[in-house]
């Protein structure tokens, strides 16, 4: 039979269970060494550099965004968004299918036409681009 001081120190200072024996602490074992260095790396913080260099980099980072420096998604350039429509359901009553998809304006300067899947015709048809 245990003491009443090793029952205490079991139960813990406030009588309660210790958080090991709640299940609060699983999974708490110390982390590798190259898993703590990969924590404590913050890629957004700035290096060590002299003051001048620190101000030029602050001002660069609050004016311009992250997102913002990155080029558009589908620049007005040469790639574009396209629209193909099936060509050979509406001659059938039925309607067309359309699909969206990406050309390359310099490589391809005419109407894109692939042989994409309709679903109601249920064959592949060839789908033509539409302005």
């Amino acid at each position: 039979m245990a003491s009443w001081h090793c029952q205490a120190r079991e139960r813990g200072q406030n009588g309660r269970d210790p958080l090991w024996a709640r299940g609060s602490l699983k999974n708490t074992a110390a982390p590798s060494p190259a898993a703590a260095k990969r924590k404590r790396k913050n890629t957004h913080a700035l290096p060590n550099l002299p003051a001048p260099f620190l101000a030029r980099a602050r001002a660069r980072l609050s004016t311009s965004s992250h997102s913002s420096s990155l080029p558009p998604r589908y620049p007005s350039g040469i790639r574009c968004i396209v629209t193909v429509e099936c060509t050979e359901a509406r001659p059938e009553g039925l309607t067309p299918t359309r699909y969206t998809t990406q050309k390359n304006r310099k490589n391809t300067p005419e109407r894109l036409e692939l042989m994409k899947y309709n679903k109601y015709l249920k064959r592949h048809t060839l789908h033509r681009e539409v302005k």
